[in-house]
């Protein structure tokens, strides 16, 4: 059940990593919150823009139209929790929309909490898009409780070592 809870979040994965890949692109680079401050701080901050919103987005919907496509083909049918043949066709846009909420609530808090933008904040950095992805998506997945748990604790891991490779790559200033 791990595995298929996985490849179902696929697409969470994807929108939250795709504003560090578009980074360098300049379309539609500006702050979501237009620079709005909430209590005299900040409301998200400058690395929450509509580039990383578009490109989440749309890195999501791809990810999910091509798992889509392999459950149709019969590939990779063993690994689904869903039947994506009959899947709403927003799921994937919902699992983006998700994760990337997910990441601009924690950006809120960050923000109230004075913690400055791209600093590290362990645990809520590697959960905040797959627990709001998880909700989002529970009528369609189906996990359980202790499943969710799980998956939780594989993603921080994870998500930890994709850090780590994305600070000693240089693609991130701050070590997690």
């Amino acid at each position: 059940m791990i595995l298929e809870a996985m490849y179902f979040f696929i697409p969470a994965f994807v929108a939250n990593m795709m504003p560090v890949f578009t980074m360098k692109l300049r379309f539609l680079d500006w702050p979501i919150d237009n620079n709005l401050k909430f209590r005299g701080k900040r409301i998200f901050g400058d690395n929450k823009t509509w580039r990383g919103v578009f490109f989440g987005l749309l890195g999501a919907v791809v990810a999910f139209e091509i798992q889509k496509m392999l459950f149709s083909n019969g590939i990779l049918k063993f690994a689904a929790l869903t039947n994506y043949s009959a899947a709403p066709f927003y799921l994937g846009f919902l699992l983006g929309f998700a994760a990337l909420l997910g990441d601009i609530a924690e950006s809120f808090v960050k923000r109230q909490l004075k913690i400055r933008p791209g600093r590290p904040w362990v645990p809520f950095d590697q959960l905040d898009y797959i627990i709001f992805s998880v909700i989002a998506t529970s009528p369609w997945s189906g996990i359980t409780l202790k499943d969710a748990l799980i998956l939780l604790s594989i993603v921080f891991f994870v998500t930890i070592a994709v850090q780590l490779l994305g600070y000693f790559s240089k693609m991130k200033k701050d070590l997690l």
